[in-house]
């Protein structure tokens, strides 16, 4: 309806309400990090994913999920180096093959972040 707000309003809403319900947790601050980039918040984007890089994991959250937001939000935000670093950094952690210790649904979501990363930062 013409009154209904932005989805991405209510979308980064709900992010920022997880990061302040729960402080220093990587999944919710890396969910905030994604949303960010997903509506075009780049440097905000940016520091959230560092902040949930920075802070203690659960060692089923893979890591390279965040590096390889961080590496797609880099190059947008036109630092190529950064972002050639964070892509390899997450295809280290992400691994050639799939892993016994990840879900199927963890696999699948990471080779579609890798792929997305990849063909963003070649282009």
């Amino acid at each position: 309806s013409p009154d209904a707000q932005d989805e991405d309003e209510i979308t980064i809403e709900l992010a920022w309400q997880a990061v302040e319900s729960s402080t220093g947790n990587h999944e919710y601050l890396g969910g905030l990090g994604a949303t960010l980039f997903r509506v075009g918040e780049y440097a905000d984007a940016a520091e959230q994913l560092r902040a949930a890089l920075r802070e203690p994991r659960d060692p089923r959250q893979p890591a390279a999920y965040y590096h390889y937001f961080l590496a797609m939000t880099e190059q947008v935000l036109g630092n190529q180096d950064a972002a050639i670093e964070s892509l390899t950094t997450a295809n280290l952690l992400a691994g050639a093959r799939p892993s016994a210790r990840r879900s199927w649904n963890q696999q699948v979501t990471l080779e579609l972040l890798r792929a997305e990363a990849e063909d963003l930062i070649a282009e």
